[in-house]
Parts: C-alpha cells; structure tokens; sequence
C-alpha cells in the first residue's frame, strides 16, 4: 500500500477538511512553487496524484485541467469521514479515483496521461515503490511530467509504515532516468543535515 495512516490522522484530516478550500495555495512554500511551476502546464490535460490522502491531496489546485485521476488505497475508508457536502465538493474534484495500492498495474490508465502525475509524501510508504515507479512510466505518455517528493531514507530502523529507498540520491535519480525521464531539477540534503535523506524531482517523459 502506498498510504497508511494512523486512526489520528484521520481525525487529523477530518478536521483540516473545513478549511482546506479556503486556501488559495497550500500554505508550504515548496508545494506553492511546484503550483506555480507546472499549472499551465496541465490546462486541458490529465492530472493523476498518487497517494493523495483525505481531501484528494494537490489536485483541487489543478482546476484548469481535463482530468483529475486518483489512485489512493484508503479511499473507501476516507469516504466514510465526508458528510454528504464534502462528500458531493470532493467528488466534483475528481474525475476517477482508484482506491488501490499504486503498486497494482491498472491497464485502464496506460498511455493515457499527458500533463503530469504527482506523487507528493507516499513513495516510501510502500516496500513496492519500484513497482509504482514503473507502473507510472506505463500511465504517462511523452511529455508527461513528474513530481515527486519523497524520502529516501529514514535511518537504520524507519518508523513504521515508513521503507527506506535508498541513502544515494545518485541511484534513486538512476532509476528515475531508466524508467525513460529526463530529470529538469531536483534537490537534497545532506545526511548530516537531518536524520532522513529526501528527494524532490520534477522529470519529464521523453
């Protein structure tokens, strides 16, 4: 699975529901950047974020595009939070939502992915992250873009539902390439800096 979250979170959640679309932009500077950076670069094509969460993560930002796809494992557990007004608000957002683990190859969505797939704090929820990397690479077509921001490596002992990567950028980065994207930016930390090592990319498929 590539979201798993504690009974907290989902009270967390629940109660950050009333005031998510009040915001304009989300209120971290790296996600407002990353709106900023790709918005018109989605208009009239197709969004998909995976592991997005409660309130379908980034994609309520994205409203000029055609479609906003979803693939998010606890999605019929986070149902049962909506009432009926977020339930109706929500689901206006998305266009198809997938309550299944990324992992899972969903030959519905092959090659159909032009604007760009997100996939903001879920990577390393999973052992399977491999297997959503290039699940992805199947979904997106040439062109497509690639957000990612992920840890990589947490320490020795992660915490639980959390899976080390890998501590070398250089080799996540290799991955990235392989899967057939051409690599526009990306940032770090150094070890040192914190215990856990992260990775922010934005790729595009060739």
């Amino acid at each position: 699975m590539v979201v798993q979250k504690k009974e907290d979170d989902l009270l967390l959640c629940k109660e950050s529901l009333d005031g998510f679309y009040k915001q304009k932009l989300p209120s971290s500077n790296r996600l407002r950047g990353f709106i900023n950076d790709v918005m018109h670069l989605t208009e009239s094509k197709s969004v998909l974020e995976i592991g997005c969460g409660p309130h379908y993560g980034l994609l309520p930002y994205f409203w000029t595009a055609k479609e906003r796809i979803v693939i998010e494992p606890l999605m019929d557990k986070f149902v049962l939070l909506w009432d009926n007004e977020k339930k109706d608000l929500l689901d206006s957002i998305v266009t198809k939502k997938f309550s299944i683990g990324a992992d899972v190859f969903l030959p519905e969505l092959a090659g159909k992915i032009d604007g760009l797939v997100i996939v903001n704090n879920s990577l390393d929820h999973t052992p399977n992250w491999m297997f959503v990397l290039s699940n992805i690479s199947s979904y997106s077509l040439p062109g497509c873009y690639l957000y990612i921001w992920t840890d990589i490596f947490h320490s020795l002992k992660p915490n639980v539902g959390h899976y080390n990567i890998t501590p070398d950028i250089n080799s996540f980065l290799r991955v990235i390439e392989n899967l057939g994207y051409k690599i526009l930016k990306y940032r770090t930390n150094k070890p040192l800096e914190r215990e856990e090592i992260f990775c922010e990319l934005t790729a595009v498929k060739q």
